[in-house]
């Protein structure tokens, strides 16, 4: 269990939320990109770019210093520019950081 980075995920969770909704934002304006959020020990809440499809990994999140929260990436998907903004107020941003928190054991 990693409770250093359970309670920066409790304490960041409206700026872990934003950067979600951040990052659905930038993968449907670029289809052809994948943007991961991610929740660092230190309190850095960052948003990765990469190709879409890629299954690179920040390099901390190997080593257990940091957590994936969720990846956007709408490659190869036709969506009308009309429901951009119901996809991204209609995703489960809490169910992705409670997932997150499981994963680090804090909640069954």
């Amino acid at each position: 269990m990693n409770n250093t980075l359970i309670n920066v995920i409790n304490e960041k969770r409206e700026e872990i939320e934003n950067k979600m909704k951040e990052a659905c934002r930038d993968a449907l304006d670029n289809k052809h990109m994948q943007f991961t959020v991610y929740v660092k020990e230190s309190g850095k809440v960052g948003i990765m770019e990469d190709t879409a499809n890629s299954n690179w990994t920040l390099a901390d999140c190997y080593n257990g210093t940091a957590i994936e929260i969720a990846t956007f990436c709408y490659a190869n998907e036709e969506i009308e520019e009309e429901y951009e903004e119901d996809i991204i107020s209609e995703f489960d941003y809490d169910y992705e950081i409670e997932n997150a928190i499981t994963i680090l054991g804090g909640k069954k």
